[in-house]
C-alpha cells in the first residue's frame, strides 16, 4: 500500500534526540556541525561525518515511521566530542559558560527521567490521563511482570516469540528459567548464529508469546486465526502499559530459527510466515 509521510514524526524524532542527549548539547552540537561545514573546518570533518549523516538518516526515515530515540545513539560519542571541541577550544568565556550549562542541563534531564522511570515522580496522570498512557518511560515497565506470568507452572518450558528483543527480555526477566527463541520468520539476530540446541527445549508444551505491538503483523494474524490466546496486561499505577498474548502449542506452530542437531523443517501454515525458515546445518 501507499506510504504515509508526516513531518510530525520528524518533529517527534528530533524532540526525542534533544531529550536523549540534553537540549543544550543537542542545539550546540547541530550548530557546531553546520558551522564546521560552512567554514570547511577540516579538523572537524571526521566528527561531522560520523554524526550529522547518521542523525539525518534516521530523521528522513522518520517521515514514514518514527525512529527510536536510541537508534542513532552510536553517533553521540563523536557528537559529544564535537560539542566539547567547539565549547572548550579557545578562550571564549561565553562558550565555556555554554559548556557548563550543557553539562548541568544534561545531568538534570538524565536524573529526572531516571527517577521518573523508576518512581513516577512527574505524575503525568495529574495533568491528563493520556499523557500517562503515552509516557515514553512506560517502555521500561511490564517486562518483569511478563516474566513472572510465564514462569507460573511453566518454568523450564520454552517459548517462541516474533523477535529477538522479546526473547531476550523473557530470558532476562525469568532469570533464564524459561528458554526463549525468536520464530523462523523473525529477522536475523544473535540467536541465529549462537547455535543453541533447540531440540532439547521444544516440546508439546512450547508456547508462543507476542505483544500488542506485534498484533497486526501478518504472521501473527495467521497464527492467532481461529484461536483464543490468553491475554495478560501489565499495569503502571493503574494504567495499562502493555498487553501480552500467550498461545499454547498448536499443530501449525512456527519453529524457532536456531540451529539444531538436524536441519529445521518448514511447519508454518502459510508461505509468508515461512519465508525466512531455511534449513541450516549444525555449526562445526
Amino acid at each position: 500500500g501507499a506510504h504515509e509521510y508526516s513531518l510530525g514524526n520528524v518533529g517527534e524524532y528530533l524532540a526525542g534526540q534533544a531529550i536523549l542527549i540534553g537540549p543544550i548539547v543537542w542545539i550546540v552540537g547541530i550548530y557546531a556541525g553546520l558551522i564546521g561545514i560552512f567554514r570547511r573546518d577540516k579538523n572537524a570533518l571526521l566528527l561531522i561525518c560520523t554524526t550529522l549523516p547518521v542523525i539525518g538518516f534516521f530523521g528522513v526515515s522518520s517521515l514514514g515511521k518514527v525512529a527510536g530515540a536510541n537508534w542513532p545513539a552510536f553517533a553521540y560519542v563523536a557528537f559529544s566530542i564535537m560539542v566539547a571541541r567547539y565549547c572548550l577550544v579557545g578562550t571564549s568565556i561565553l562558550r565555556r559558560s555554554v559548556w557548563s550549562g550543557a553539562v548541568l542541563t544534561s545531568l538534570a534531564v538524565s536524573l529526572t527521567f531516571t527517577l521518573h522511570a523508576q518512581f513516577n515522580v512527574l505524575r503525568l496522570d495529574r495533568f491528563a490521563p493520556e499523557l500517562a498512557r503515552t509516557d515514553a518511560t512506560n517502555w521500561f515497565h511490564g517486562w518483569r511482570e511478563l516474566g513472572e506470568e510465564i514462569k507460573k507452572g511453566h518454568a523450564g518450558e520454552a517459548v517462541v516469540t516474533p523477535s529477538h528483543q522479546l526473547s531476550a527480555q523473557i530470558i532476562y526477566y525469568t532469570q533464564r528459567q524459561v528458554p526463549a527463541y525468536p520464530a523462523a520468520f523473525a529477522r536475523p539476530s544473535q540467536f541465529t548464529i549462537w547455535g543453541v540446541p533447540v531440540a532439547a527445549h521444544i516440546s508439546d508444551e512450547t508456547r508462543y508469546v507476542w505483544t500488542e505491538a506485534d498484533h497486526n503483523e501478518p504472521h501473527i494474524i495467521d497464527l492467532a486465526a481461529g484461536s483464543n490466546p490468553d491475554t495478560f496486561s501489565a499495569l503502571r499505577d493503574g494504567f495499562v502499559v502493555r498487553n501480552y498474548y500467550l498461545l499454547g502449542q498448536r499443530k501449525q506452530m512456527p519453529q524457532p530459527s536456531q540451529y539444531s542437531s538436524r536441519p529445521l523443517q518448514r511447519t508454518c501454515a502459510t508461505p509468508p510466515a515461512c519465508r525466512f525458515d531455511q534449513s541450516r546445518p549444525s555449526p562445526g
